[in-house]
């Protein structure tokens, strides 16, 4: 898929982008975020229903996850896990994950703390990915040829309440 071309980065800092604000409008007015892609945007990787590549895995800088559409399709927080893993290893390129949803389904995937809070043990596991793409485990090729260590940053979106007590929950992990 491709985010809507509308929703480009310009050159802002690194935690937001327009494509990151569609997706937080889609979630505080109660409406799909797969409203926010497109045929000309910037390259995402959608999970789960993402497909692509022969083994499932079409490499993209950019990763979006529907944390309420993975619950119901009855996926636990190891699955989860082991796919960020794998789509790490076997994709070099990617630099940003998106997760949304609720935060019932931000819980039971691991990556919220029950109050809507950062969860210690996800932020462990993402900070340990950073650590081996900072050895030199993984990167990518820069425009001069040399090899450089691209960091993750995973960010939470989701909200927590209705009507007037919404509350948007946003978290970066790196």
């Amino acid at each position: 898929m491709f985010s809507d071309p509308k929703h480009l980065p310009n050159g802002e800092d690194e935690e937001t982008s327009p494509f990151e604000d569609c997706l937080i409008d889609a979630i505080l007015d109660d409406k799909d975020p797969h409203n926010c892609f497109a045929n000309r945007g910037e390259e995402v990787f959608v999970w789960p229903n993402g497909g692509g590549g022969d083994d499932g895995y079409y490499c993209c800088s950019k990763v979006f996850i529907d944390s309420d559409r993975a619950v119901a399709m009855g996926i636990e927080k190891e699955e989860l896990i082991r796919f960020i893993r794998e789509y790490v290893r076997k994709c070099q390129a990617v630099n940003k994950i998106i997760i949304t949803g609720s935060l019932f389904a931000g819980n039971k995937l691991g990556v919220l703390g029950t109050t809507g809070r950062k969860n210690t043990s996800f932020g462990a596991f993402i900070a340990g990915i950073n650590v081996l793409k900072a050895s030199g485990k993984s990167g990518i090729i820069n425009h001069s040829g040399l090899f450089e260590p691209s960091p993750l940053s995973v960010v939470i979106i989701s909200k927590q309440g209705k009507g007037p007590t919404t509350q948007l929950i946003r978290h970066l992990y790196r």
